[in-house]
């Protein structure tokens, strides 16, 4: 009864994946942004000629490159405070956006998958790639369709045309038709 616990070892220990998913990000930011990490590890700053200047990026002893910003003092967790950088072209980018706006974000509109991703990952432009995510979510698709609007036809001739003079015809119902004589010959 009191013997040693079986230890199920196809499962995924927290600290593998945490592992395994820094090797992933660092890996496509190798790819993407090599002249920055080199920049930044040679000299401590980036060109000002760098597409990130802007975000004042900076290594982190995880070894992938966070964006810097303003939230120096906020009493924020790491990632929320320094996001992880990564390329909009990339598909891994792509993943993770997919990821963030179906399971995180609810299946949310462009502003609050934007937001939610932000508390983790920072995408510069990131926009433009979630717009794209959106345009070929299925789910979002078939909710926010619009309504397509048919073209009338044509009216018919008769409708159009007069042939005879307005009130021609006339008739009033009341209880059912009333024969009129025509009117008395003397």
């Amino acid at each position: 009864m009191g013997g040693p616990r079986q230890v199920d070892k196809s499962r995924l220990r927290v600290s593998e994946l945490q592992v395994s998913r820094a090797a992933v990000l660092g890996c496509v930011q190798r790819e993407y942004y090599e002249l920055e990490i080199k920049d930044l590890k040679e000299w401590g700053a980036l060109r000002k000629t760098s597409p990130l200047f802007p975000l004042e990026p900076h290594l982190v002893e995880d070894g992938l490159l966070h964006a810097g910003g303003r939230l120096e003092k906020a009493p924020l967790m790491t990632d929320s405070k320094y996001p992880v950088l990564l390329p909009r072209d990339h598909h891994v980018t792509e993943l993770i956006v997919r990821e963030t706006h179906e399971n995180k974000a609810g299946r949310s509109e462009r502003e609050h998958t934007l937001a939610v991703m932000h508390q983790e990952f920072w995408v510069p432009k990131g926009r433009r790639l979630i717009d794209r995510v959106l345009e070929w979510c299925l789910v979002c698709r078939r909710v926010n369709w619009k309504e397509s609007l048919q073209r009338q036809a044509n009216l018919p001739a008769d409708r159009v045309c007069m042939v005879k003079a307005p009130f021609t015809h006339t008739g009033v119902d009341c209880f059912g038709p009333f024969i009129a004589k025509q009117g008395r010959k003397w």
